[in-house]
């Protein structure tokens, strides 16, 4: 009987949705990147989303835009809360929702952020609140602005491919290149501000 009862409950539908967001690995200050906020399990039919995130100084969220197909969702973020609804009260699908982006001020510190969703809160096709959990984070490495090739480090094949761009061998990975763009560089491979 104890193994009946196992069963059974192994067999009943997941009741709890969770909320997912995904995007590039990383990205230079100064830019903006898109996350991806997805639904990736569950069955309880989510018809509305809110969440907030936890931004380092610097870090913004830009228009949020609706994911292809979904023509009847409304989507919102301010400072740090964003929102999903349905207009037509229908369950969201199992997949991507919309997409944010994260803009990145040129000041904010090179390293990487993890960005988790909290205060998560969703209601059905009735407007009855359902549970939904946060996924795993997403981690994005913010990159130097000096560092051109985006391998996490401003070094010497930074400063040659700005070289190139000087020379015209290759392509300046900024609007212009010149000797002072290719000290700029050198400076930030020793540890000081990148300025270029």
């Amino acid at each position: 009987m104890k193994t009946l009862a196992l069963l059974a409950a192994l067999s009943l539908p997941a009741f709890s949705q969770t909320l997912t967001f995904t995007g590039p690995g990383a990205a230079n200050v100064g830019s903006s990147t898109p996350v991806t906020l997805s639904v990736t399990q569950g069955s309880d039919g989510a018809a509305g989303v809110q969440w907030s995130f936890t931004l380092p100084a610097g870090v913004t969220l830009g228009v949020p835009t609706v994911a292809n197909g979904l023509s009847n969702v409304l989507a919102a973020c301010g400072a740090s809360i964003c929102l999903a609804v349905s207009t037509t009260m229908t369950p969201f699908p199992v997949g991507a929702i919309l997409s944010v982006p994260l803009v990145i001020a040129s000041t904010v510190a090179p390293g990487s952020v993890t960005f988790t969703p909290s205060a998560i809160v969703a209601g059905d096709s009735t407007a009855t609140a359902i549970p939904f959990t946060a996924g795993a984070g997403y981690v994005l490495k913010i990159l130097s602005h000096c560092d051109v090739n985006g391998d996490g480090t401003v070094n010497v094949t930074d400063i040659q491919q700005v070289i190139n761009g000087v020379i015209g061998t290759g392509t300046c990975p900024f609007a212009a290149c010149s000797l002072q763009t290719v000290q700029f560089e050198i400076i930030a491979s020793n540890g000081g501000a990148c300025r270029n």
